[in-house]
């Protein structure tokens, strides 16, 4: 995400003197956020409002923050560390999940976004969702045999309009030992193309430790389970 195209957009709203739009962290969540200089506080609801029309859902600030002033540094320039902790605006309305499919949207969105309460209408990029998560969303979506294509959530982000677009897919996996041979994966052909004198050092180590040792027959029944399946 470019910041300064973002920064450009918020400065240039009606009522906005100036922006300032930086990444906030809150423990593993994290989000836009933006600070405007105005002379008076502006509704959170009608700047993303605003901004939806010059920007894709994504690059939109999930808080707004009002200043009189930019901190600034000794230097002279801004001093992102001491702009003011932004705070999450409570909710006029609240809606609750109304299907198993909006129920199972909710339980995630609440675990992977880290928010205690989530409202059906409420926007996955306004609550701190980003692509990255979007992946986590569409892993997790896999455990309920429920397929959830991202584009759709970038075009609907709201769990009442994502949760009709959800596909249900019957996932069945032999769980039989795989027998016969297979073609060389990609991977595999490069690996043995290259010729290396050290092919045994073509992997990634670690060094396990244990107070009490391991027993050595069962890490290498363990390993010989995983080998079976590992397809």
């Amino acid at each position: 995400i470019e910041l300064g195209e973002v920064e450009v957009a918020l400065a240039g709203l009606d009522d906005v003197q100036d922006a300032v739009v930086w990444t906030v962290e809150e423990g593993e969540n994290k989000y836009l956020c933006g600070w405007y200089l105005a002379e008076s506080t502006l509704a959170e609801s009608d700047l993303q409002q605003a901004l939806t029309k010059l920007l894709p859902a994504f690059m939109i600030p999930s808080r707004f923050v009002h200043v009189d002033a930019f901190p600034l540094s000794v230097n002279g320039k801004l001093d992102r560390k001491a702009l003011p902790k932004p705070e999450m605006q409570s909710r006029s309305e609240f809606h609750e999940a109304d299907n198993e499919k909006e129920q199972i949207l909710v339980d995630l969105w609440q675990n992977i976004l880290g928010v205690e309460r989530v409202s059906t209408t409420d926007n996955w990029f306004f609550l701190g969702g980003d692509s990255i998560k979007a992946i986590q969303l569409t892993a997790k979506l896999y455990q309920y045999q429920l397929k959830l294509d991202i584009r759709d959530l970038f075009r609907q982000p709201t769990i009442r309009a994502l949760s009709t677009l959800l596909t249900t897919q019957n996932l069945q996996i032999a769980q039989g030992t795989v027998v016969g041979a297979l073609p060389l994966t990609p991977i595999q052909h490069t690996f043995f193309h290259l010729n290396h004198q050290q092919r045994h050092h073509y992997n990634q180590s670690v060094m396990l430790l244990r107070k009490d040792g391991f027993d050595a027959e069962r890490v290498e029944a363990c390993w010989m389970r995983l080998l079976e399946q590992h397809d």
